[in-house]
């Protein structure tokens, strides 16, 4: 679980049935139950191909675990402001950014879309 009395902010449910819960305010995450360091909250989850994609928006940061073991297979700078995280068709993972207004693609490019930008889908 997060850390005692950080308030929740996104619930991800793995395709393994495993639940994970991110936090409005703590730098911890709950991960099957295990507590993980990913950065100031608010964060949120998303699966895709066996691997968990936490973001960290105030701190710029998006980490990637393997989501059975729960091992930490890279750290990367995103945006700040990339609170959001979604997996779309085909496996690939975007997170928008609501203070530089791009959108980025995991792996991939950075294309910025808007002045802000909350969600995509």
């Amino acid at each position: 679980m997060s850390a005692p009395g950080s308030r929740h902010m996104n619930v991800g449910f793995a395709p393994s049935g495993r639940i994970w819960v991110t936090s409005g305010e703590a730098s911890l995450i709950s991960a099957h139950g295990r507590p993980l360091n990913v950065g100031r909250g608010p964060q949120h989850v998303t699966f895709a191909l066996g691997r968990a994609y936490v973001t960290s928006g105030d701190d710029g940061t998006l980490h990637v675990y393997d989501e059975r073991t729960l091992r930490l297979l890279s750290a990367t700078r995103i945006p700040v402001g990339s609170y959001n995280v979604q997996r779309l068709g085909g496996g690939d993972v975007v997170t928008p950014s609501l203070n530089a207004g791009t959108l980025t693609v995991v792996g991939g490019a950075r294309v910025r879309v808007a002045r802000s930008c909350h969600d995509a889908a």
